[in-house]
């Protein structure tokens, strides 16, 4: 996640969902204590549940980004899948299934 300078220090970063554009939801993941607050951008890798996963396949996901001047949000970023077609897939035991690949990217205002 990248950014440029807020309105103030900015506080909390957080995943929320499953909610739609414009809706509310609970935070699923919670970034604001494995980065570097005075930085203008972070990445990192988790593992996530069943309910984030669908949630984030469905669109359901948005990345929030809190302020000491904006503690309700400064930015808001929809998350939405893009899905990129099936593939087949040996499983165990010589056993073959088709599985949906999906890229997810997100942009904010």
């Amino acid at each position: 996640v990248s950014f440029t300078p807020f309105s103030s220090m900015w506080t909390k970063a957080h995943f929320h969902g499953p909610a739609g554009p414009g809706d509310d939801g609970d935070v699923l993941l919670d970034y604001t204590e494995s980065v570097d607050l005075s930085l203008s951008y972070f990445s990192n890798c988790t593992e996530i549940d069943n309910k984030t996963k669908k949630a984030l396949l469905k669109g359901l996901t948005y990345f929030n980004m809190h302020t000491s001047g904006c503690e309700s949000g400064e930015i808001r970023g929809q998350i939405l899948p893009t899905y990129l077609g099936k593939v087949s897939v040996e499983a165990m035991e010589d056993e073959e299934e088709e599985v949906d690949i999906f890229d997810a990217e997100g942009d904010g205002m």
